[in-house]
């Protein structure tokens, strides 16, 4: 006799009784696919979630609490951001994480409302001064002046003065300012005039910005060609300057001048009197000029 093949009983069918999705994106997710990192957010932000994000898609928060326990498979970064993972952060991760930090609680960041900014631009832009991007100890974040958000952990936070400037979207997906606009704002906390001199000279010699650009970025931001550190290398890339030992040896050649000459002055940056001002009421770099000080 021919034996009859066995039949295998049929699966059983998905239990999705206990689906979790409110918008209807993921129909079919259970609450326990819901944890899974890949399908929480994707590939596109690197495990970097933040609380908010989790409590929208229906995690609980017993749930969330008993994933970052100690030895658990979550882990705390900053407040209210979470990495669905453990071990030490990438480069990225720790950008990322540090724009969810400074954006807006309870709710998604839109495009260009937090940026990055500083040393992190500049690192990531490839000026040798500013350091490899991996090695940073800080992450540096402009945000909009109203709102308080304090430093915390590796995140440093930069307010803007006026309106926010306009950002980019990186192929990376994380907001950016400019090259220029990452120098303004590091300039008045950067106290060591060799390493601003240095990443001044090397954003402009590579031309990932013009001088004009990075004089009209300090102006947006009232004050800060008034600290003497700035006004120094500012006024060395305007006669020339493009790296850290022509500037020192600038210096040196005009303090022996001063000590032989008495009298002579150390130009200062000021604005011409009554500048024009632009459509925007800000003073254009064109207006701006090295002018001698008393005595010449």
């Amino acid at each position: 006799m021919r034996r009859q093949p066995h039949s295998r009983p049929a699966p059983p069918e998905r239990d999705v009784s206990h689906t979790s999705d409110p918008g209807g994106k993921h129909p079919g997710i259970t609450r326990v696919d819901l944890l899974d990192p890949l399908l929480l957010l994707g590939a596109d932000q690197q495990h970097i979630v933040t609380r908010a994000q989790l409590r929208r898609l229906g995690v609980p928060p017993g749930t969330i609490a008993h994933r970052l326990r100690p030895g658990g498979p979550w882990q705390r970064v900053l407040p209210r951001v979470i990495c669905l993972q453990t071990g030490r952060l990438t480069s990225h991760q720790r950008r990322r994480a540090a724009l969810a930090y400074a954006g807006p609680k309870g709710r998604a960041v839109q495009g260009g409302e937090v940026l990055l900014t500083g040393v992190a631009v500049l690192a990531d832009a490839g000026l040798p001064s500013a350091g490899h991007p991996a090695d940073l100890a800080e992450v540096d974040v402009l945000i909009p002046g109203q709102r308080r958000v304090a430093d915390r952990g590796f995140v440093r936070v930069h307010r803007a003065a006026g309106a926010m400037p306009g950002g980019f979207e990186r192929d990376d997906g994380l907001w950016s300012t400019t090259v220029s606009r990452a120098l303004a704002d590091l300039a008045p906390c950067e106290t060591g005039r060799r390493r601003l001199r240095a990443l001044c000279a090397e954003a402009v010699q590579r031309r990932h910005c013009a001088f004009g650009e990075l004089l009209d970025q300090l102006l947006a931001r009232p004050g800060t060609l008034e600290l003497p550190h700035v006004a120094q290398v500012m006024e060395g890339l305007s006669a020339g300057v493009r790296s850290v030992v022509e500037g020192e040896a600038r210096e040196l050649v005009h303090g022996r001048a001063c000590r032989n000459r008495s009298g002579i002055r150390c130009s200062s940056w000021t604005a011409a009197s009554s500048p024009s001002r632009t459509p925007t009421g800000r003073t254009p770099a064109s207006r701006w000029r090295s002018t001698p000080g008393p005595g010449t």
